[in-house]
């Protein structure tokens, strides 16, 4: 994605970036609380650092034109829309969201944690694993069009 948000940093006018994500899993409420975990907590969790880390990331690069939005003013935008009370955000509404709040593109996140069989780790046993699949999209708020794609994969513990 850094790659994709360069590019947009040589446009000679300000771009404003909407960052909007959602994590699921495939695991079932009584998973997560047999490891010590609330899935509702764990996916508000996950939605504050991922968005976080992403905005850090973007400020930190010192891009000149580019400036993000304000994660509250995206969030009270979905919910005068309707649009977060299943939690699951589309991507097509997170657009809809981004262009309400003044954005010329939308940073749009998923990640996505299932199970991935079990490993032998010394002093612990055998342990489940997961993975995360982080898919990211660079959207154009005006046309729709996807300008960016970033996927990749975590293996690791529960």
């Amino acid at each position: 994605m850094r790659l994709a948000i360069a590019r947009l940093d040589v446009l000679s006018q300000p771009v404003r970036i909407a960052i909007v994500g959602y994590p699921f899993s495939s695991y079932s409420d009584s998973e997560f609380a047999k490891h010590g975990f609330d899935k509702q907590s764990w996916k508000d969790t996950i939605v504050q650092e991922a968005t976080g880390n992403i905005e850090a990331a973007i400020q930190g690069q010192g891009y000149r034109f580019i400036r993000v939005i304000d994660r509250l003013r995206i969030t009270r935008t979905l919910e005068e829309q309707s649009l977060s009370f299943t939690g699951a955000i589309s991507e097509d509404e997170a657009t809809k969201a981004g262009k309400l709040c003044g954005a010329t593109h939308i940073l749009y996140w998923t990640l996505s944690r299932s199970p991935a069989g079990s490993k032998f780790v010394p002093f612990a046993g055998v342990v489940p694993m997961m993975e995360d699949l982080i898919t990211q999209r660079l959207i154009d708020a005006e046309t729709g069009e996807v300008l960016a794609t970033q996927v990749r994969t975590v293996k690791k513990r529960f």
